[in-house]
């Protein structure tokens, strides 16, 4: 049997087929490579766009405003970091809700809310708003549109004004001042002169009367009338001429640790203190002086927004001729006030002095403009300098030099004996004039400075004060049968409510009185039962400055 065999194809279509197959796979190879540069520019286009929306959010992030992009039923869609940390919040927490609700707690837009009116004009609209808590918010509302050119919604930038607000009717208040101060001067000179006349010939009148006669009594009224009629214009002159210091020699050292601690009172801001045990006296007005201490202490917290701690340090210091403060040659006390904020800019130093000037906007420095500019002119009215070194992300560090008491220390009034040194300061509530006068005498006895009110009112503005002037009282002896409406319990919640480490002695006619016997219960550090003689008197301050 004849095999029958396949005949092979001619060399030439075997060759036609093999390019046939070669060009389909060069054509599926530049394919794949298209594919693989799209893909490759997908990726490229993925990641531009990755990180254009992380360095919008990163810029966003940078800035203090609190920045949110809202939809057209005023939802959040979007929020920046400041807006976030605002009200302790995740931003995420913050999307899908509305402005309103987050930070006025309101179940409905805010009526001067510029917001609303700009997604009904279109336009961009701004407003001040103020929540509840006193704070006040400038914000501006930008319409944005979609590249179709229709309205998606508005990104609102606001701001918190509450404390530029503040400072502006601190600077309109001082304004006011001064023009007052110009009016009560000329006022004040004119009529002294005049009340000098009447004065003196009321003092020719009386040598010329017996204490019998019936002018006499009239004469000793008028005179009494002038006389304080005398001390209300020195006030008014002390006051025209911008509140001339009234020194007296002291150590500086209380009135440093508590004006410093008072004015961080509340705050995350710790102090800490450096004061060598023979540093110097210093004559001082210590209600002015107080009023510097706190200017220093309150610049320093507001530097360090997220915490800190503020150095007081206290040095002797000597100053010799051509010094470069152009001080006097002699005796000084420095005390630095130190803090680790974020520092002011060089070129703003020498101006930060200048009245009024402040560069609160600028940074985190706030209050940086009427109290520095009084505390300078404080301290060049006590003969002393202030000058500040800084530097930016560093801090800022004030020196203040005041000069050492270098002359005898006061001495009594009596026998040239050396005055015992006060041990505290008292403020004593009472109805009774008497009850009041008493315990004032018994008080100096035992050295303490003692002061007076007559009802839980006056109390509360007297200690209020007090603890703003730089010198709190030590204790206070509370009537519990209080003038006004408040009571004595009430007294003593308001009084925790500005000092809560106050230390009051609850005094009362009764025995048996739950507060008297309670005493602890009901938040007094002691109690006294009238009428108590000063052995009793003693033994309970003793008592206080124990706890203190």
């Amino acid at each position: 049997m004849e095999t029958h065999k396949r005949k092979s194809p001619p060399l030439d279509e075997e060759q036609q087929e093999r390019n046939q197959l070669l060009a389909e796979l060069a054509l599926l190879r530049k394919r794949i490579s298209e594919l693989e540069v799209l893909e490759s520019r997908h990726m490229e286009t993925e990641a531009a766009l990755a990180a254009a929306k992380r360095e919008k959010e990163a810029v966003l992030d940078s800035i203090s405003q609190l920045v949110t992009f809202q939809d057209m039923n005023q939802k959040i869609l979007w929020a920046n970091r400041s807006a976030a940390e605002s009200v302790g919040q995740r931003r995420e927490q913050l999307v899908g809700r509305h402005c309103y609700e987050i930070w006025h707690r309101r179940s409905e837009p805010c009526e001067a809310c510029p917001l609303p009116k700009a997604l009904e004009t279109c336009q961009i609209q701004e407003g001040e708003v103020h929540s509840p808590s006193g704070r006040i918010w400038f914000m501006r509302c930008y319409p944005v549109r979609d590249e179709n050119g229709d309205f998606i919604g508005v990104v609102e930038l606001t701001q918190d004004i509450t404390e530029k607000r503040r400072m502006e009717e601190e600077l309109l208040k001082a304004k006011k001042l001064e023009s007052i101060g110009i009016l009560a001067g000329g006022f004040a000179h004119d009529y002294n002169n005049l009340l000098s006349v009447i004065i003196g010939n009321i003092s020719i009148a009386l040598s010329y009367t017996k204490p019998q006669d019936k002018i006499y009594e009239r004469l000793v009224e008028a005179q009494e009338a002038s006389t304080r009629a005398k001390n209300l214009i020195q006030k008014l002159l002390t006051f025209s001429r911008g509140g001339a210091p009234r020194m007296r020699p002291t150590s500086i050292v209380r009135l440093l640790k508590n004006t410093t601690r008072l004015a961080l009172s509340g705050s995350e801001i710790k102090c800490e203190f450096s004061i060598p045990e023979d540093l110097r006296p210093v004559s001082i007005d210590e209600v002015q002086m107080g009023l510097v201490i706190h200017n220093m202490v309150m610049n320093a917290k507001e530097a360090m927004p997220d915490g800190g701690t503020v150095r007081i340090i206290a040095k002797n210091a000597n100053m010799a001729p051509g010094n470069v403060h152009k001080l006097k040659k002699g005796k000084y006390v420095r005390i630095s006030i130190e803090d680790k904020g974020k520092g002011i800019p060089k070129e703003l130093l020498e101006r930060i002095f200048d009245p009024y000037f402040s560069t609160k906007e600028m940074a985190t420095q706030k209050g940086m403009g009427l109290g520095l500019s009084m505390s300078h002119s404080i301290i060049k009215k006590h003969g002393g300098h202030i000058c500040v070194k800084s530097e930016v992300g560093v801090g800022t560090t004030f020196h203040i030099y005041l000069p050492a008491h270098e002359g005898p220390m006061p001495k009594g009034p009596k026998g040239g004996k050396e005055s015992l040194p006060v041990k505290g300061r008292v403020l004593v509530m009472d109805e009774e004039e008497m009850i009041r006068s008493i315990a004032g005498r018994m008080l100096n006895h035992l050295h303490y400075e003692a002061a007076f009110s007559t009802d839980g009112d006056e109390m509360i503005e007297r200690y209020r004060s007090a603890m703003e002037s730089g010198r709190p009282f030590d204790a206070v002896i509370l009537g519990s049968s209080v003038c006004g409406n408040m009571g004595s319990n009430g007294t003593l919640q308001r009084l925790k409510g500005i000092d809560p480490e106050v230390k009051i002695i609850i005094s009362s006619d009764y025995a048996d009185d739950p507060m008297v016997k309670k005493y602890a219960e009901y938040g007094f550090i002691g109690s006294l039962v009238k009428p108590y003689h000063m052995e009793e008197l003693r033994r309970i301050l003793h008592q206080v400055s124990k706890a203190t």
